[in-house]
Parts: structure tokens; sequence; C-alpha cells
């Protein structure tokens, strides 16, 4: 044992603690590294030790309810997990964590705390504080039991409330940076006062854009976004240019803040509605947790916002949705916001009766190709593949009710992400899935086709995702009813219904239109068994090709003529043995002439049922060449050399020895 009644200071050295030693004395004992060895125990006084260097920790530490205050630069390690009593950072003084730090009693730093990735866990069974002179920051921390408080400290990763009540004292921010957001996990306990938590916005593609936005906490106004960004409208107090030199363009009495207003009736894009509302200030008018804002920020770098309030906990966190208006097109679209400082997996949040399952996220930043596009997702399928259903906390989000009145969504602590930057990739296959990706003028939009038993043909809650108007492409999928779909989840193939026809729409949005040259690119076909057949179906060239790789790629030209481009693709989804048996299908399927248009020159692939000789004939009938197609395999292949001829429309005309069959060309 070791009892220190003077003075006992180790200097440079390391102690040695190699039997079961107890430290006791009316003094305080300084050390500088101190190893606890294999098979020995060290139990320490109920009051202080001073530790200036390494704690190694090999065998038993008691802690006997005494602080270990580090005075020096220390790091913590060791084969065996150190349970402190209190822990102390003197001023001047540096401690790094070490994966877990465990701590019975008080927290204090005065000094510095490097927490790396490691997870401080408060333990004890008697009120613990965090507190300190220093402004701490900690990546995890896990509370067992009651804490409180009692400085300015940080959190970088996840906050993780098991039991206990943990108290902030309105001291407590929740950090955002371009590595991650802080979070606080599934709350078991209880959190008492308010927190403030920051959101970073990127913007990688550095434009003014609106943001889609929502407060994690309650009590807030927009008076607090107005600090970290310019808003204007018709309001008491907009922002002015003066307030902003660094950004120009700035007009006090334009909106720049909306809300979106379902009972406004009339088309999706009217609903939305100015805010704060004319004649109120920014610090009367509340940023409601579970609502939804869309904000124009003209800042092009990346800005951090915060907020501060109380958070909402448990397992009925409601957020309210109607549909006041019935079942048009454009009823039912609410836009509401992730009510937790936390991510939250839309595929545990519970659906209530006659809500679409599916969540829809503005990305108005992402890549210049997709950005103004909508990313959606449902049941287990995402569009685009990347996107598995994960909402980040402060993001609003659209979701739609179906039915005539109003119900909840009744968010629960399970909902949250409890990973701190979870990777989101699917972890599993989906059967039965064709996606494909339209690239057109610099820009590009997808689609899904999904077969999924239970679902149906028509427009259906469970499987179906609508198509909300990007701002320039839109490709989209059309349901048995007509409906537009993101992702278009549809009955599987069964005896009575062996194929599947699945009409495709492209249109632009305002001043975009889609022209020049375009691609198809299809994927994930092998998610569907061999005795499944896909064909793209051209009816603006009366071509048709067979999707039959892991990537199939389709080119195609756009003209001003609405047919080259609107309604022109059918996906066609069959048992092979079926979709082979229907003439129409026939007729497309096993004769493909490519690419189309071209600069003169045509590829021609045919099945062997028809004749070797094919025939080109221009726009008045005249025949321009002819040439003898070869055997590859099961297949008849030439190519046609247009090259000599006018640019315009011509015909490739294939016989089977019976008919005579037609396929529009165009030269450019």
């Amino acid at each position: 044992n070791l009892m220190n009644n003077g003075t006992l200071n180790s200097g440079s050295s390391t102690v040695n603690f190699g039997g079961n030693t107890v430290i006791s004395g009316t003094s305080t004992s300084s050390f500088n590294n101190v190893t606890i060895s294999a098979s020995s125990s060290l139990t320490a006084p109920s009051t202080s030790i001073n530790v200036a260097g390494t704690w190694t920790n090999n065998g038993t530490f008691t802690n006997n309810a005494g602080t270990v205050v580090f005075n020096g630069t220390s790091t913590i390690g060791g084969t065996n997990t150190t349970n402190f009593g209190g822990i102390t950072i003197a001023a001047s003084s540096t401690l790094t964590s070490p994966a877990n730090l465990f701590v019975a009693r008080n927290f204090t730093n005065n000094g510095t705390f490097n927490a790396g990735t490691g997870n401080l866990n408060l333990n004890g069974s008697v009120l613990q504080t965090l507190g300190g002179t220093s402004n701490t920051t900690f990546y995890d921390i896990t509370t067992s039991n009651s804490v409180t408080v009692s400085s300015a400290q940080n959190i970088s990763g996840i906050l993780a409330i098991n039991s206990g009540t943990f108290t902030t004292g309105g001291l407590l921010t929740l950090l955002s940076s371009a590595s991650g957001d802080a979070m606080i996990g599934p709350v078991g306990g209880t959190l008492s006062g308010n927190i403030t938590v920051q959101r970073y916005l990127p913007n990688g593609t550095s434009v003014k854009a609106y943001r889609y936005l929502a407060s994690p906490v309650t009590g807030e106004t927009v008076a607090t976004w107005k600090a970290s960004f310019p808003i204007t409208g018709t309001f008491t107090d907009p922002s002015t240019q003066a307030e902003w030199p660094a950004i120009p363009g700035i007009v006090q009495a334009s909106p720049s803040m909306y809300f979106y207003n379902e009972s406004a009736g009339g088309a999706f894009s009217a609903r939305y509605a100015t805010y704060p509302l004319n004649g109120n200030s920014t610090s009367a008018s509340s940023l409601v947790n579970g609502t939804g804002y869309a904000a124009y920020v003209r800042q092009t770098a990346p800005i951090t916002l915060s907020v501060t309030g109380s958070v909402r906990t448990g397992n009925n966190v409601t957020v309210p949705v109607t549909n006041l208006a019935g079942d048009a097109t454009d009823d039912g679209w609410n836009l509401i916001g992730n009510p937790f400082p936390a991510p939250i997996n839309w595929s545990s949040v519970t659906m209530p009766a006659g809500l679409n399952n599916a969540v829809y996220l503005k990305d108005n930043t992402g890549n210049l190709t997709t950005a103004g596009n909508y990313v959606t997702y449902i049941g287990g399928t995402g569009n685009p593949v990347s996107y598995t259903g994960i909402i980040p906390s402060g993001e609003a989000f659209f979701v739609r009710y179906t039915t005539t009145g109003s119900t909840n969504i009744a968010f629960k602590e399970a909902d949250k992400i409890t990973t701190r930057n979870p990777t989101f990739l699917r972890t599993e296959t989906i059967a039965n899935i064709l996606r494909a990706k339209l690239m057109v003028n610099g820009r590009q939009d997808e689609l899904a086709i999904r077969l999924v038993d239970g679902a149906k043909d028509a427009v259906d809650n469970n499987f179906d995702a609508y198509k909300l108007t990007n701002d320039y492409l839109n490709f989209s999928s059309l349901s048995s009813d007509g409906k537009k779909l993101s992702i278009n989840g549809a009955a599987s193939l069964s005896t009575k219904l062996p194929l599947k026809k699945f009409p495709l729409f492209i249109a632009g949005n305002g001043t975009f239109l889609p022209s020049g040259r375009a691609t198809i690119t299809f994927s994930e076909i092998e998610t569907f068994a061999s005795s499944v057949d896909i064909y793209l179906k051209d009816a603006f060239v009366g071509d048709s090709i067979k999707v039959e790789s892991k990537s199939s790629v389709y080119s195609f030209s756009i003209t001003s003529d609405p047919k080259s481009y609107q309604d022109r693709f059918i996906i066609s989804i069959g048992r092979a043995n079926i979709v082979t048996s229907i003439q129409d299908e026939v007729q497309d399927n096993l004769i493909s002439v490519y690419p189309n248009p071209s600069e003169g020159i045509f590829t021609i692939q045919l099945s062997k049922k028809f004749e070797k000789t094919v025939k080109a004939i221009n726009s008045i009938g005249k025949e321009v060449g002819q040439i003898e197609l070869t055997s590859e395999g099961d297949l008849l292949k030439g190519q046609f050399d247009l090259t000599s001829q006018s640019s315009g429309l011509y015909f490739i005309q294939i016989s089977d020895g019976n008919k005579l069959y037609t396929k529009k060309v165009i030269k450019k």
C-alpha cells in the first residue's frame, strides 16, 4: 500500500503498481506515468491523484469515487478498460481519449481534451456534471445515469441517452461540418433543456439555389436563419443589401422563403406561400418543428446554420399531413421536415393509412447533371439507386396523403440512424428491377420499373413513387391507369399476365426542351430470370431492341417534333416464349436497325426467319440501295451505307417471304 501524508512527486519516471495497492493519506500523490501490471490492482483514494503522463491499465483499477487529475500531456491505454471516478484536466494540460472512456463522477476540462473518435461513457450512480473552463468538443457521449451540463460543451458524433435525465442547461451544441453531422440517438431516458443544432449546407456546384430546410428543434424563429443567409419578402424586417454587401442583387421586397400550403388548391407549383407572412417580423415567425420550408440561399459557398430550442423525444412525435381537396393530380402533397436532430430511416417509419409510402427530396445543389431533380424512395427501392431512404437532420421533404382529410405521421426513436455518417448503400439485391437513365443536353434523369408480388399495375401507395416535375429533364414510366411514376412497382409476371408493357414519357420543364443526341442506359437487367426478355420499342423510328446486357445503351436523336421524345418509347417485359408468340412483338423484337438516326451507316440485325436481301427506299419510294445479310450465329447481320445519300427519311425494307416489313431510319 501507499500512504502519503507528505509529498510524493515521481518526477519523470513511471510508477509500476505490481501488486495489490491502495493509495491513502492526507496528501495528494503526484505521478508521471502510471502502469498497473497484469494480475495487479490499484485502489485510488476518495480524494484525488495527479497524473502528468501516460495511464496504462493492464490489471484492475478501483476508483473509490475519487478523481484523477491529468496535469500534463496524457494518454490512456492498456489491455484493460479503466473505469474512472472523476476526471479533471488541469489548465494548460492535455488528455487524449481512448476509444472508450468510462467516468462515474464528474468530467471537468480546464485544459485540452482530444476526443478523436472516442466515446465518453458516463455510467455513475450519482448525478454527474460535464464542466470546466474549456469548451470541450466530444465525439460520442453515452449516458446510463443522470448528467448535468454546467459549461459550454460540443458533440461532433452521437449523444446516446440510455437512461437517466440529461440536462443541457442550454449549453450543448451538436456540431455539423463537411465531415458529418452530430446527432441525438434514440433516447431511452429524459432530455431536458435547450440544445443548439448546427446544419452544414454543402454547395458542390457553387450555385444560388432553393434549399429545402426544417428545424430539428422547437421554439425557433426565422430570425435565426436570417442571421446566416439573406431572407427577403414583404414582412417587416427583410434582409437588405447593406447588411449583405458581398452578395449583389438583393431586393428587399422579393420573397425568398416559402412554406407549402396543401389546402390552397391549384397546380403543385402554385401552392407555395411566402413566409414570413405579410406584416409579420422574422422574430415573430416560428420555424415549426416538422414543417418544411424552401429558402433561397444566395451564398455560393457552403454555410452552417444554427438553431436552438428543445428537442422532441419519444415514440409519438407527430407531424400532420392533409389532403383537403381530394384526389386530383396535385392534391395531397405536404412539405414536411425531419423532426429529430438525427437522420431517420424512412423504411422504419410507420406509415398511416392513406399515405403514399414514398419520400421525395429535392436536390438543387448536387452534380450539375442532376441538380434540380427529385430523389425518391419507396418499399426498398431508391431512385437513383444510391438513395436508400435516409433523411438527414434539418431536411425538408415531400410526402403525399391520398385520402381526403388529414392524419399524422408518428415518428419514433427507433426511426433514427444510430451511426454517424453511415454508408447508405443497398445491402441486398432487389429482384426483377430495371433501371433506365436518360441523358440529354447535359442533364439526366432516371426511372425504375420493378415487378414485385403484392403490387398492382395501377398506381398504389405501397410500391409506386409519383413523378414530381424536375427543374429541367423529366423521365418517367406510366402505370396502367396513366399515372407518371418515378418508381413503378407493378405486379409480377404470371401465367395470366405473362407480358407487361410500360409506356415511357420524356419532357422538359419551362425553357428547357430536350434536343439533339440522347442516350438511355439500362442497368440491373441481371435481376430478372433468364427466361424473361426485355425490349425497348422506339415508336418514332419503328425500331425495337432487346435489352440484354448488364449495361445496355440506346442512342437516339430528339428533334423539334414532340413525337421524337414525349411518348416515343415502350418497355416490354415478358416471358420469352410468350413474347415471341405474339405477332406484333415478333415484328418489333426480331428486327433491329441501329444507330438511328446516324450519319449514314446503319447496322441491320434480323432473325433467320427473314430473307437475306434488304433494300433501302427513299421518301418518294425509289430504291437507293440493296445488300445481302450474312449469317452470324442465330442472326442475319449487315450494314447499309447511305453516306452518299441526302439527309432525310428512308425506309429499310425486309421480307420474310410472305410479308414486307419496313423500318424508318433518319440520315443526319
